[in-house]
């Protein structure tokens, strides 16, 4: 044990049962020996597992699908005290350091009580599973709920109620834990001094936390957090405790109040520290008691990984993340000169609408129409003005605009772009409403923000940009397409490649490198056979380009081919280079395509015309983990197919909404290849378990 932590920690929770009790005293005189010659280096080691445990499971207990043991807020937060505050101190048990002082009779029972409720739940999580389990499965909620006797209310459905529950004492044992075992460092440091700074004669700096002697009125309170954000140091935990108990509500709001409010969120550097500190204090739920309402509040869902209030949250840390983000991306880089230009009111404004975004999910339909009504009266009592007010109205209603659109239609139809025009009518609107968008997603889960979704936001960016400013809006593809061929010319001299060149689309050369472009002349202006592929691969994503003549059930064939590769299809656009040829672009989340095992199944599926039909019938009960299985569960028990004659000029938009699955693309068009329809382009999204296939046709 003097060598292995592990087992010091194992030694230290042993409990005499029987036997001799006097060789048990002896073995703990022993035990206790060993820990105090080293118990600092113990307690640090315990301290860093704790920080770098959290780290694993994200640092927040507003998860989908947590553990409820080793996550934050879980069991081993309240070992992980125990065993701590046992080498200091030598006490047995959260009863035995409230008998020392080392915690209050509040503490006490706040940690009590959370611990209760978290073994009643892992033992119900244990008899539903019929096993040892401590992750709280979303597709065991129901099963959980029942078995602890929640009940449904006119807002919440039974499970939702047992995970409001749970996030409410995760919530209070992460408090709790967190601030003893912040104690626990400063009764360890060599350094018995603390460091005092002293901001106001009743505000002081004590080792890096804010601490107040005054009275806890929200003025006050306010004026801490913005010495705070000033000072970037966090409020001391007592003076976090003294704020959440505080009857704010009874308190009168006056002009000052606001005043301070939105210098906070005005303010020119991070933020998010501070606001997570506002929401842990219940500061936020009783300014705003419509974000109180979202508090805890669970979807039943595999598209979002947090609660509601805390992707609200992580939206804003990934918005203030701009202000010192390293990147390589010119896009990304072009958001951070946005955000960094903003002035103050733009910068109220948008963090504002980053929080309130979402306050209309406690109904379940159209949440942004519903949160952008509510924001009116939010803006009124906190006196905003008119302008401001309208402008925060349009931000919550139209927050998932632009996702939506380059989730759900061709961006390189013009009309796509007049129609998002329609709504955003100039560029200070359309900056903000892009950085919403780019907090939002990043916020939802792990998944939704990729290399690929950063580039046809970026597309889309930059076509309504030059929109706005009275430009072409294919006037940077018309240049960039230009400048390639230019290029490219120069390294060529066969006639046949110049001509096939000069055919294909200056939409799909400004979508390619030059490499890629080079590699493509090569391979498609002398075919060797009836198709040719080609495979372009990138950091996150692989694109298939294939060279075929244009016909009815080409998609159908390709997304076939695709299936049997084991590869999930994105998006899928069909470029026209004659009258009878044609190039097909299908983007995937493989990044491993095989351009000989495509040629390969798809010479095998002209011999054999079963083939793929034998795939899609064998992929489709094939799960790649449990969370697959359980997206097919959770999913929507009926299809929905949306017929849209107006989005596009030349194509019609056939949406369909289904249960994700493997093979689903395959499945669909087939139906188009059977009514003989032909497919201009696909885009296809994935909301947790339901997939939205949109098809220009």
């Amino acid at each position: 044990s003097k060598k292995d932590d592990t087992i010091k920690t194992s030694l230290m929770d042993s409990k005499y049962v029987c036997g001799s009790q006097k060789i048990f005293y002896h073995y703990e005189c022993v035990l206790k020996k060993i820990i105090e010659t080293d118990k600092t280096s113990y307690v640090k080691t315990k301290i860093e597992s704790y920080q770098t445990r959290h780290a694993k499971y994200g640092n927040t207990v507003f998860v989908l699908e947590p553990n409820i043991k080793e996550g934050v807020g879980g069991l081993r937060d309240y070992h992980s005290v125990i065993w701590i505050y046992k080498a200091i101190f030598g006490t047995k048990n959260a009863l035995d350091m409230k008998k020392q002082n080392l915690m209050t009779d509040f503490d006490y029972e706040t940690l009590t009580s959370a611990l209760y409720f978290l073994w009643r739940l892992r033992n119900a999580m244990h008899f539903v599973s019929n096993s040892k389990n401590d992750i709280l499965y979303i597709n065991l909620r129901e099963a959980i709920a029942n078995d602890m006797l929640f009940y449904p209310s006119s807002y919440f459905s039974a499970q939702e109620r047992l995970m409001r529950k749970y996030y409410y004492y995760a919530r209070k044992m992460q408090d709790i834990c967190e601030k003893l075992i912040n104690k626990s460092s400063a009764y360890i440091s060599e350094n018995k001094n603390p460091l005092i700074f002293e901001i106001d004669n009743k505000t002081k700096a004590v080792n890096n936390f804010i601490e107040f002697s005054g009275e806890v009125n929200l003025n006050n309170i306010l004026v801490l957090f913005y010495y705070s954000i000033y000072y970037c140091i966090p409020l001391s935990f007592e003076t976090i405790h003294a704020i959440s108990t505080a009857n704010i509500v009874s308190q009168k709001v006056d002009s000052l109040s606001f005043k301070l409010f939105r210098m906070i969120f005005g303010y020119p550097k991070p933020i998010y520290k501070q606001i997570y500190q506002m929401h842990k204090s219940n500061l936020l739920n009783k300014l705003i008691p419509e974000f109180g309402k979202i508090y805890c509040l669970s979807e039943y869902s595999m598209y979002h990984k947090y609660t509601v209030d805390e992707h609200s949250l992580q939206a804003l840390y990934f918005l203030d993340e701009l202000f010192n983000k390293r990147t390589d991306s010119a896009f990304i880089m072009r958001l951070q000169h946005i955000f960094l230009s903003l002035n103050e009111r733009d910068l109220f404004l948008i963090r504002f609408a980053v929080l309130l975004h979402d306050i209309g999910k406690l109904k379940k339909q159209k949440h942004e129409i519903l949160g952008a009504e509510m924001s009116l009266k939010i803006s009124d009592r906190f006196d905003l003005g008119e302008q401001l007010k309208q402008d925060l109205y349009f931000l919550i209603k139209n927050h998932l605009l632009i996702n939506r659109v380059i989730s759900y239609q061709d961006i390189d139809d013009s009309k796509t772009v007049l129609n998002v025009l329609n709504t955003v009518k100039d560029k200070r609107m359309l900056n903000l409403l892009i950085l919403l968008t780019y907090a939002d997603m990043n916020a939802v889960n792990d998944n939704v923000w990729s290399k690929w979704k950063e580039q046809l936001l970026e597309t889309l960016y930059l076509k309504l940009i030059m929109s706005l400013e009275k430009k072409d809006q294919n006037e940077l593809i018309l240049t960039d397409a230009k400048k390639k061929k230019k290029n490219i010319v120069k390294q060529i001299q066969e006639s046949n490649m110049l001509k096939f060149l000069n055919s294909i689309p200056d939409n799909l050369i400004f979508d390619m490198d030059e490499q890629t472009i080079l590699r493509l002349l090569k391979k498609f202006s002398q075919p060797q056979k009836e198709i040719s592929f080609l495979i372009e691969q990138k950091d996150e994503y692989g694109r298939l380009f294939v060279f075929a003549k244009e016909k009815i059930g080409l998609i159908n064939k390709i997304a076939g081919v695709m299936l049997c590769a084991n590869a999930s299809i994105i998006l899928g656009k069909t470029y026209a280079l004659d009258k009878n040829n044609t190039i097909v672009v299908f983007t995937t989340n493989n990044k491993n395509l095989d351009e000989n095992l495509i040629m390969e199944l798809f010479e095998k599926s002209e011999e054999n015309e079963s083939l793929l039909d034998e795939c899609a019938q064998k992929n489709s009960n094939k799960f790649l983990n449990r969370l697959e299985k359980t997206k097919i569960e959770m999913s929507i028990k009926r299809i929905e197919v949306e017929v849209d004659n107006n989005q596009s000029d030349i194509f019609s938009v056939v949406r369909i909404h289904a249960p994700d699955k493997l093979g689903l693309l395959y499945d669909i068009t087939k139906v188009f290849k059977d009514l003989e329809i032909f497919i201009g382009s696909i885009i296809i999204d994935t909301k947790g378990e339901v997939a939205v296939d949109t098809f220009y046709v």
